[in-house]
């Protein structure tokens, strides 16, 4: 069985928008069809930003990269004209 979209269409985002402008809605409404609807709130600034797990090798390679990188270009930089 497959999953309806979580995500809104913008539709339903100006419905949403022009029913909170109006009043009809209030920013706490959490029913549906009578049902009482469970949701997460989302914390804007949360530091959480992978979401398909840690990259560590990836991280570790970066980092090696990095540091070679800077070991061929900093005595590039160094020469004085």
């Amino acid at each position: 069985m497959v999953e309806p979209s979580r995500k809104l269409s913008s539709e339903e985002v100006n419905a949403l928008m022009e029913g909170l402008k109006s009043g009809d809605l209030s920013a706490s409404t959490t029913i549906k069809d009578g049902k009482e609807i469970e949701y997460k709130t989302f914390q804007f600034g949360s530091d959480d930003l992978s979401l398909l797990g840690d990259y560590y090798a990836l991280r570790l390679i970066n980092e090696r990269f990095a540091r070679t990188v800077r070991s061929v270009f900093l005595p590039l930089l160094r020469v004085q004209p």
